[in-house]
């Protein structure tokens, strides 16, 4: 072989190493961008589970302020980001389709904020009325009638948020266990 397809050779082989190690790189930078992606999704997840719990809440936080007002014989509202509640549920079950137990609990709870919606409603339209005795009652028979769906979505967004930190916790745990494979 002359020197000429030695040198040929060595710069070939050279240039084939570095596509390979191009390669690997450009692999390795997909993978990090993949895994980012996921973790900003699992934190967006997570944060608006977060604002769904915070609105659950606020309203019977809500509900329970005007009780005491009327107690008091002041009028507070009863309103909160309700409808608000309905687009993130929609979003969240979107996001988390593939996560049958995270769907069976965002049905439950959109269930019951479907139920809460409609009388909060009611209760924040009857709210100028609540000087008379019989309006009052009536309004806190509305609010016993929703307890138990309080309690129930009470119960239920803390199991969806446990999901969605467990979401958000998987990557970092996935990517130990690989580091741990390759050493």
């Amino acid at each position: 072989m002359s020197l000429a397809t030695q040198g040929i050779l060595l710069v070939a082989l050279l240039l084939v190493c570095e596509l390979v190690l191009i390669g690997a790189l450009a692999y390795l930078l997909s993978q990090a961008e993949a895994e980012a992606y996921r973790q900003e999704r699992a934190r967006l997840i997570s944060s608006k589970a977060n604002r769904l719990y915070l609105i659950g809440f606020d309203t019977g936080d809500n509900v329970t302020s005007v009780t005491r007002s009327i107690e008091l014989g002041t009028t507070d509202s009863v309103s909160a980001p309700m409808d608000e509640s309905l687009e993130i549920i929609t979003w969240l079950k979107e996001q988390l389709k593939d996560n049958q137990e995270a769907q069976i609990l965002l049905e439950r709870i959109e269930a019951n904020f479907k139920i809460c919606i409609p009388v909060l409603s009611a209760m924040e339209a009857q709210r100028a009325s609540l000087e008379d005795e019989a309006e009052r009652e009536k309004w806190q028979a509305k609010r016993h009638s929703i307890m138990p769906t309080f309690d129930a979505l009470i119960k239920d967004i803390p199991q969806l948020l446990a999901i969605t930190r467990k979401l958000e916790s998987e990557g970092p745990e996935r990517e130990r266990l690989i580091r741990e494979q390759t050493e």
